[in-house]
């Protein structure tokens, strides 16, 4: 019979290193409509170019209590570094102190008037990851909170 033999090897890095692709630069499309803003606290410039967030799930848990869902918001790769950073900070590093404060807010139809906002608490990075969308890298970065707050005007 034959023998299959196989070797487990296992990396375990001690820091990341970005380094900066020779890629042109990200422009988002004539009249697009995005209709919404996120920030996460200390990466505002980075999330100033974020492109999409994925639906951010919920589910009560108890009297003002809520599980949320991980989700992942895509940005061109060029404006990931900061974010790289925060997960070799929280991740690699460990320092489960670095949670930051996040807000989702919904705009009007002419962006100008928020209509609405989602305050997102003890905000982590799981993990990224980089795709190609209309030949532009974009890193994946995915996060998860654990407290999470709706404010609507009455």
């Amino acid at each position: 019979g034959t023998t299959h033999s196989f070797l487990m090897l296992r990396i375990t890095p001690q820091s990341t290193l970005h380094v900066k692709p020779a890629i042109k630069e990200y422009a988002p499309p004539e009249g697009r409509d995005l209709r919404f803003s996120f920030n996460v606290q200390g990466l505002e410039t980075a999330c100033a170019h974020i492109k999409w967030v994925s639906p951010i799930g919920a589910r009560r848990i108890a009297a003002q209590k809520f599980d949320c869902s991980v989700f992942s918001i895509g940005l061109p790769e060029l404006q990931a570094y900061p974010f790289y950073q925060w997960f070799d900070t929280m991740v690699i590093k460990g320092k489960y102190t670095e949670q930051r404060a996040g807000q989702f807010i919904i705009l009007d139809g002419l962006m100008n008037q928020p209509i609405g906002s989602v305050q997102l608490g003890g905000l982590g990075i799981v993990n990224y990851a980089l795709v190609i969308e209309d030949a532009i890298p974009i890193a994946v970065i995915e996060m998860y909170c654990e407290t999470i707050s709706f404010m609507l005007p009455m």
